[in-house]
């Protein structure tokens, strides 16, 4: 990732006035330190959009300190915009655009972290191709907010979602979103559930599993979709998603750190960023822990 570059004056400046704040510790000199935004993500990774046709917000995720600036390169498709406070995408596409990466930028006063996402404009509606979710098959806890489980989908924009049967008393599928929120209130047997996605050309399926016990289970099987990446100075990556099964995973860590431009969302597990600088290949190991134990990831 090409890092934001702070103006040497307004260092020099930052500098000035710590130190006539006494040279305390952190921002300004108030001895709160600032933590840099990691793991960004937008909701749609790859997306085709129909020129006229409002899209549903983009909202992006993130981990480590909150995000107070967002930007994009290159310029989204005539009628898009990126809401440079809270990183959603909106509006109407004017005009047919092919299949573009677009680099998504989020910072704060101590760094950034960036996320890539795709975006084809088309003068029709398009069929969605896949449909996966990041939990697909899960247990969680009773009284225990759900960290939000998102869909990850490609093909048409996929405009509306189903569950069937109902989801355990507690969890909410967004209907336009489709990203499962909120707390379990009663314990419930693993079981399927079939989330189907529409446009209005056609649906796409996917089944996740979820049980809701009294007490958390550990995680079990954590793996990457790329195992193995190789990737490109200064292109965002596609973002690399974990999975496992068993208990929900409440935190992600990885050690050693991540090559520069990289980072680990700590809630979800994604690795997302613009890689910064050459960097040797090297293993790296993803822990995800609950409560109730650990399992670990190479990548």
């Amino acid at each position: 990732m090409k890092i934001m570059r702070r103006l040497t004056g307004v260092v020099t400046l930052l500098a000035l006035l710590i130190a006539g704040c006494g040279g305390g510790n952190g921002i300004g000199g108030s001895g709160v330190t600032q933590t840099p935004p990691s793991g960004l993500t937008e909701r749609e990774t790859l997306v085709v959009y129909v020129q006229g046709n409002e899209i549903i917000p983009n909202l992006p995720s993130s981990s480590g300190g909150a995000i107070t600036n967002y930007s994009v390169f290159p310029p989204l498709p005539a009628g898009l915009s990126l809401d440079p406070v809270s990183g959603a995408i909106t509006g109407t596409p004017s005009g047919t655009s092919n299949a573009t990466a677009y680099a998504i930028t989020g910072s704060n006063a101590a760094g950034t972290t960036t996320a890539r996402v795709e975006i084809e404009v088309d003068a029709a509606p398009v069929t969605p191709d896949t449909l996966d979710y990041l939990n697909s098959s899960i247990d969680y806890v009773t009284s225990a907010p759900i960290t939000p489980d998102a869909p990850i989908a490609t093909g048409g924009e996929i405009t509306e979602y189903t569950v069937s049967p109902p989801l355990p008393q507690g969890l909410t599928l967004d209907p336009q979103t489709g990203v499962i929120t909120g707390t379990p209130t009663t314990q419930t047997p693993p079981t399927v559930y079939t989330i189907t996605g529409s446009n209005g050309v056609d649906t796409v399926e996917t089944q996740v599993t979820i049980g809701v016990d009294a007490q958390a289970h550990p995680p079990m099987g954590l793996t990457y979709r790329d195992s193995a990446p190789d990737y490109t100075v200064g292109f965002a990556i596609v973002a690399n998603f974990p999975e496992y099964s068993g208990g929900e995973i409440t935190q992600f860590s990885v050690s050693p750190a991540l090559s520069p431009g990289l980072s680990l969302n700590m809630q979800n597990g994604e690795i997302s960023g613009t890689p910064a600088a050459p960097f040797a290949k090297t293993t790296f190991t993803v822990t995800g822990s609950n409560s109730a134990g650990a399992v670990t990831a190479q990548v």
